[in-house]
């Protein structure tokens, strides 16, 4: 609506019930974010460029194992 914006950054995966062996996608992981943007497409950019940032140190914090980290 008029100078607003919407971002939103997910993670889908593939997720298993070890019970049935059943498979299917879901989202596990996602950050969200509106505001006004006062028609400056830099400030949308840069929402989205933190939603990318949070995600990338999360997905390494919680990765960090299977990363080859200590």
């Amino acid at each position: 609506v008029g100078l607003a914006f919407s971002v939103k950054v997910g993670f889908n995966k593939v997720v298993t019930d070890l019970a049935s062996g059943e498979s299917t996608l879901a989202e596990t992981w996602e950050s969200t974010s509106t505001g006004t943007h006062g028609k400056d497409g830099g400030y949308i950019v840069q929402s989205l460029s933190e939603h990318v940032d949070r995600f990338l140190a999360e997905y390494l914090r919680v990765n960090e194992p299977a990363c080859g980290g200590p």
